[in-house]
C-alpha cells in the first residue's frame, strides 16, 4: 500500500517590517479643576474670574514616514466673571454676588507644521441678559478698571523703553526676517448668542443663530465668514428665553432677520 506523504502544519508568516516596528508617541495631558483670579476693583467691590474644568493636552507620534506628527488642543468647561461686594478682606466676610457673567465652553485643537499651526476653535451658546441694576455696577467697574489698566500699560511701555538699548555708529544692513511662526489655516465656530437688554415692559434683544469662518494661507491668502439668524429684536419681558438660539418670530413684537456671507481671495 502506498503511504500519501504527511503536511506538516503551516506556520504563521512574519508580519511585514513595517508592522512589526512600533512608532514612538509621546502624550501629555494636564487637567486643572478650577482657576480664580480676585482684583480688588475699588473699596469692598471686587471684580473674580473663575475658569472651571481645562483640559489641555500635546501629542508627539512619529509616523510611518519617519516624521514627527505634533498635535495640541485645549477644552475650558465653564467660565463665569462676577462682581461682588464685600465690608472686609477676602474671606472675611460674606460678599454679596452683585452681577455674574457665565462665558460658553471653549475646545481649541490643532497640529504643528512648517513653522506654523492648522487649528479648529469651537465656541459654546453665549447668554447674557443686562438688567437696569446691573448699569451702575458696570459702569463704576470699567471706569475704575479702565483707569488702572491704562496706568499699567504706561508703566510698562516706560520699562520697555529704559530696556530698550541705544544704537550707536553706522547703522548694519538689516537681513531679511523669517517668520519664526505663522497660521497656515484657521476655521472657528461659534455656536449662536443671544444678548439681552431689559426695559421696563420689554426686553431688546440682539441674537445670531451660528457664525462659522476660516482662514487659509496655502497658495494665496483667503477667508471667509458665514453669519445665519443675525435678528435685532422686541420681547415682552413676560416672555422666557431658553439656553437656545433658536429664533421664534411668535414671541417678538418686533424683529428684524439678516443672513449673509463674506468670503475673499
Amino acid at each position: 500500500s502506498t503511504s500519501s506523504p504527511s503536511h506538516s502544519p503551516m506556520l504563521p508568516s512574519s508580519p511585514p517590517r513595517a508592522i512589526r516596528e512600533t512608532l514612538a508617541s509621546l502624550h501629555i495631558q494636564l487637567v486643572i479643576p478650577v482657576v480664580g483670579v480676585s482684583l480688588h476693583v475699588m473699596p469692598g467691590t471686587w471684580l473674580s474670574w473663575d475658569v472651571h474644568d481645562i483640559m489641555a493636552y500635546v501629542r508627539f507620534t512619529v509616523t510611518s514616514t519617519r516624521k514627527l506628527s505634533r498635535t495640541f488642543g485645549l477644552r475650558v468647561a465653564t467660565q463665569r466673571i462676577s462682581v461682588s461686594s464685600s465690608e472686609g478682606p477676602s474671606g472675611s466676610s460674606p460678599a454679596v454676588m452683585k452681577l455674574k457673567l457665565d462665558l460658553p465652553s471653549i475646545t481649541f485643537t490643532g497640529y504643528y507644521e512648517k513653522r506654523g499651526v492648522h487649528f479648529l476653535a469651537s465656541v459654546g451658546i453665549f447668554n447674557a441678559t443686562v438688567k437696569p441694576k446691573h448699569w451702575d455696577t458696570l459702569l463704576a467697574v470699567q471706569k475704575k478698571f479702565g483707569s488702572d489698566f491704562d496706568d499699567l500699560v504706561h508703566v510698562l511701555a516706560d520699562v520697555r523703553r529704559k530696556r530698550r538699548p541705544s544704537t550707536s555708529g553706522s547703522p548694519s544692513k538689516a537681513s531679511p526676517e523669517v517668520p519664526a511662526f505663522t497660521i497656515h489655516s484657521a476655521n472657528v465656530k461659534l455656536k449662536g448668542f443671544r444678548i439681552g437688554l431689559d426695559g421696563q415692559t420689554s426686553t431688546m434683544l440682539f441674537e445670531c443663530q451660528d457664525i462659522h469662518g476660516g482662514l487659509d494661507s496655502g497658495t494665496g491668502r483667503s477667508w471667509n465668514l458665514y453669519v445665519t439668524g443675525l435678528a435685532l429684536s422686541l420681547a415682552p419681558r413676560t416672555t422666557k428665553t431658553k439656553n437656545t438660539t433658536a429664533f421664534s418670530s411668535h414671541h417678538r413684537s418686533a424683529f428684524l432677520i439678516i443672513d449673509f456671507k463674506v468670503v475673499m481671495g
